[in-house]
C-alpha cells in the first residue's frame, strides 16, 4: 500500500513539472483600436481661456453662490468695468504694490520680557571692540 501511495504523489508532482507556460515572446501583439480620437488638442480654446473670465450666466450664478471665489469675483469686477456689455477682450489685473507675504517682517520677534538673565544681541561694533581687545591681551608680553 506503500508503494502504490508513494507512486501516486510520484506520477501527480511530476506532472505539475512537465507543465509548461505559454510562448508569450513568439505570439503576434495585435494593436488596440482607437474608436475615438483625441480631440483636445484640435478644439478651439474655451471661452474663459481667451478672455480670463467666465461667462455671464456661470460667473452671475457662482457669484449668487459663493461672492469670494475666484469665479465670481471676476465676474464682479468685469461687470463693473463692462466687459461683457462692450465685448472687450481679455482682462488682466496688474499689481503695482507690495505683495502680502513681501509685506512681512523677517526676523526673530521682539522680545517682550526683559530679566538680568535675557541675552542681549550683540551688535558689530561691540564685537569688533572686544576682538581688538582680546588682541591686545594676546600681544602683551607675559612676565
Amino acid at each position: 500500500m506503500r508503494w502504490l501511495t508513494c507512486v501516486a504523489l510520484l506520477a501527480s508532482f511530476s506532472v505539475d513539472l512537465a507543465a509548461h507556460h505559454p510562448d508569450r515572446e513568439n505570439q503576434r501583439v495585435w494593436p488596440r483600436l482607437d474608436l475615438i480620437p483625441p480631440l483636445g488638442v484640435n478644439l478651439s480654446p474655451s471661452y474663459v481661456r481667451r478672455y480670463n473670465r467666465p461667462t455671464r450666466r456661470t460667473g452671475r450664478v457662482l457669484y449668487h453662490i459663493a461672492p469670494s471665489s475666484r469665479e465670481g469675483m471676476t465676474w464682479h469686477d468685469a461687470s463693473h468695468q463692462q466687459a461683457y456689455r462692450m465685448d472687450r477682450g481679455r482682462l488682466e489685473k496688474h499689481f503695482f504694490y507690495a505683495k502680502p507675504w513681501e509685506g512681512l517682517k523677517l526676523g526673530p520677534r521682539a522680545e517682550t520680557v526683559q530679566t538680568a538673565e535675557t541675552l542681549k544681541p550683540i551688535t558689530s561694533d561691540h564685537l569688533r571692540e572686544a576682538l581688538r581687545a582680546e588682541d591686545r591681551q594676546l600681544a602683551k608680553p607675559r612676565p
